[in-house]
């Protein structure tokens, strides 16, 4: 989005929470990069301000509407523009836009697909996978007709969620998965006069006082990245060595306390175990940590008072998420 040239220079962009919304900031960086602003180091100093939230933890949507109370208190409405996107938009879309009317763009996605429920969940079979699919991806496009219904807003950009499952060892996944379109909310537009910006089609939106001057598609030379077979390749070698005093180190370091016994069981490609797995228990002082050498996931379900929860989870996904801290949903 580019407001006016003349007085806008430059932008920033405040991320937080997991490696999507990393990649997500990234690919505004370049879009606003290439259209000749400069990244500004200091918030408050940026023309273009964009925040990316996430609300696994209240402490991470706590400090994004702390920082944009604060920001909304000095913002410049001659020259500064403030977005707001990520997973806070996705849960509080009328609250946020009751609560701070001055944000000049709310951006949440439309598609769907991005969890991995239910297609990796073992307790339900293929076709009750496919059915909750189905279910959870009309839900969604529910809730964003009622919020667009609610909010009115004159113009609708449907926004991450275009990845694509591209390794072979996700051919299931990207087969079942099921994500709305952009057309898909087409129709539901049209009939609410409601501008419907099609970010398949252009790439650049023009906007003066509040009105689309004009759109089109920027010829660019895009990034090319690893062909996906070497990425994989390269991320195994990355996260191959397992250090178990690591490991047993990280969970008896969280400081966390529930009812709740986790079994994590490492493995291949196809889920298949490689006799590596973990027991973790939250519920004793000091947290126990074991590793199993045979682990039967119906004696456990059926033996233990305590909440359950196994994952099975392949080597190198959870060794980058033990490893570089990060937040477990990249899982």
């Amino acid at each position: 989005m580019l407001v006016n040239k003349k007085e806008i220079e430059s932008y920033h962009i405040w991320t937080v929470g997991c490696q999507m919304n990393v990649a997500d900031s990234q690919r505004v960086d370049v879009g606003l990069n290439k259209l000749g602003l400069i990244k500004e180091n200091n918030i408050e100093n940026a023309n273009i301000i964009v925040l990316n939230t996430c609300v696994v933890r209240q402490s991470a949507e706590d400090t994004a509407t702390g920082l944009l109370g604060k920001l909304l208190k000095s913002k410049n409405k001659d020259n500064s523009y403030i977005c707001v996107t990520g997973c806070m938009v996705e849960s509080n879309t009328k609250k946020l836009t009751q609560r701070f009317p001055q944000v000049d763009l709310y951006a949440s996605s439309f598609a769907g697909g991005a969890s991995g429920y239910p297609l990796m969940f073992e307790n339900y079979n293929q076709d009750e996978q496919i059915n909750i699919s189905k279910k959870d991806k009309n839900f969604l496009k529910t809730k964003k007709i009622e919020y667009l219904k609610k909010i009115k807003p004159k113009f609708f950009l449907p926004y991450a969620g275009f990845f694509e499952e591209k390794l072979k060892r996700d051919t299931r996944i990207k087969k079942f998965n099921q994500k709305n379109s952009i057309n898909d909310y087409k129709e539901f537009c049209k009939k609410n006069n409601i501008n419907l910006l099609n970010v398949e089609k252009n790439d650049y939106f023009l906007f003066h006082n509040g009105k689309l001057k004009n759109s089109e598609n920027i010829n660019q030379k895009n990034y090319i990245d690893l062909k996906h077979d070497e990425y994989l390749n390269f991320y195994k070698k990355e996260y191959d060595k397992i250090d178990d005093k690591y490991i047993e180190n990280y969970f008896k370091n969280s400081l966390f306390k529930d009812n709740l016994i986790l079994y994590i069981v490492l493995t291949n490609d196809d889920f298949s175990p490689i006799n590596k797995c973990y027991l973790v228990n939250f519920d004793k002082n000091p947290i126990n940590f074991k590793k199993l050498s045979n682990f039967d996931p119906l004696k456990v379900l059926n033996k233990s008072k305590n909440k359950i929860l196994i994952l099975k989870i392949r080597k190198e996904s959870f060794l980058n998420t033990i490893y570089n801290k990060l937040p477990w949903e990249d899982l």
